[in-house]
């Protein structure tokens, strides 16, 4: 697979780097570079990333951060290490997330395929852990494409940094910035929308094909692995602009990154099917402020998903009434049965440390 040399359009590789000396990311199987990780601090705030030679990067902000961090990547296993190791370590290899499902017979017999799946969502505000949810969940994707996408909630768990929240300044008017919740990206599904995009296949770069749709508005790149036989998938959701900018009521917020990413059990992408959905993930950081504030808070929003199981169904066999289509903070609907996600665990990455250790202390379940 030859993808060393593609032109970085992802939004990220535009901030100031502070590169390591020689200092790479691998696959420890196939030994190929892995571009487009995320690095995140022991707060779980984004500190830099692997540009498309696989070469470790720190934001210019974080160039002294010596500390504990966490390499994360849509496709691969965590991997721990901290600042300071990173600058003596030449080539870090990464362990493949294997998440192989079992292969639906094509039919025509179907109004839905149900996706069923484990979500995680967390919003982080200057370093301070202030919502997280998480959660089972089926979204019933209808055979139409142009149709609405709806879900059940099996289980779920919502928490909220109450004595942060309490100290928020009210004011006349009050916008929310919460952004956790229900994980409603499944509409970004390149399967399910992929009548929408046209793949331009690059003359040097035979399993590298751009992604843009007929508008021009999103860009993005697929990696295929033919050894493995899937694809990575990369979406800038801001291109061709760098940047967002809302103002409403005396309120700022600028939409500074916006990065989709998901994992298809397959490497024929012109021909892939929804039920090749694995994994994806949404990051996005803002800056927000009131307009007598000196400064932005920083808030950094992470939204995650990871397939479980997947099946079809007819219509007449719905309950419509248990679907629901508002993606917001649900509370927790069963408080005295929490013992859910131990049937998961070894389906999904676990959750950063710093988040959750957080759960009844600063993160307090409603």
């Amino acid at each position: 697979m030859q993808i060393y040399e593609i032109i970085d359009f992802i939004l990220l590789s535009l901030i100031p780097f502070i590169g390591y000396s020689q200092s790479y990311l691998k696959d420890n199987q196939t030994k190929e570079i892995i571009p487009e990780a995320y690095i995140l601090n022991k707060k779980g705030q984004l500190i830099g990333k692997s540009n498309q030679e696989g070469k470790i990067s720190l934001f210019s902000s974080f160039r002294h951060y010596t500390d504990s961090l966490v390499i994360k990547h849509i496709a691969y296993k965590p991997f721990h290490s901290t600042g300071k190791k990173l600058q003596n370590i030449k080539i870090l290899f990464l362990e493949q997330r294997i998440n192989k499902l079992p292969e639906i017979t094509i039919s025509t017999d179907y109004d839905y395929t149900i996706i069923k799946g484990y979500f995680r969502s967390y919003q982080i505000n200057d370093l301070t852990p202030v919502y997280y949810a998480d959660g089972i969940i089926e979204y019933y994707i209808p055979k139409k494409e142009k149709k609405k996408i709806k879900y059940r909630l099996l289980n779920n768990r919502s928490f909220k940094n109450n004595k942060y929240l309490e100290n928020e300044i009210k004011r006349s008017i009050t916008l929310s910035t919460k952004t956790a919740g229900i994980f409603n990206y499944a509409y970004y599904w390149l399967p399910y929308r992929k009548s929408d995009y046209f793949f331009e296949k690059l003359t040097t770069q035979r399993d590298t094909i751009i992604i843009k749709n007929n508008d021009k508005e999103n860009s993005g790149k697929a990696l295929i692995d033919r050894k493995n036989n899937r694809t990575i998938i990369f979406y800038d959701c801001l291109y061709p602009k760098k940047e967002k900018k809302n103002s409403l009521f005396g309120y700022t917020s600028i939409i500074k990154h916006m990065i989709f990413s998901e994992l298809l059990n397959t490497s024929n992408i012109n021909n892939s099917r929804i039920s090749q959905m694995a994994s994806c993930k949404m990051f996005r950081q803002i800056d927000f402020k009131y307009k007598k504030e000196k400064n932005f808070t920083r808030i950094d929003a992470i939204d995650e998903f990871y397939t479980l199981e997947i099946r079809r169904i007819r219509k007449k066999n719905i309950n419509k009434k248990e679907l629901l289509s508002s993606y917001t903070l649900i509370p927790t609907q069963n408080k005295e049965d929490m013992e859910w996600l131990k049937d998961y665990n070894e389906k999904i990455p676990p959750l950063e440390k710093s988040i959750q250790k957080q759960f009844g202390k600063q993160l307090i379940l409603f």
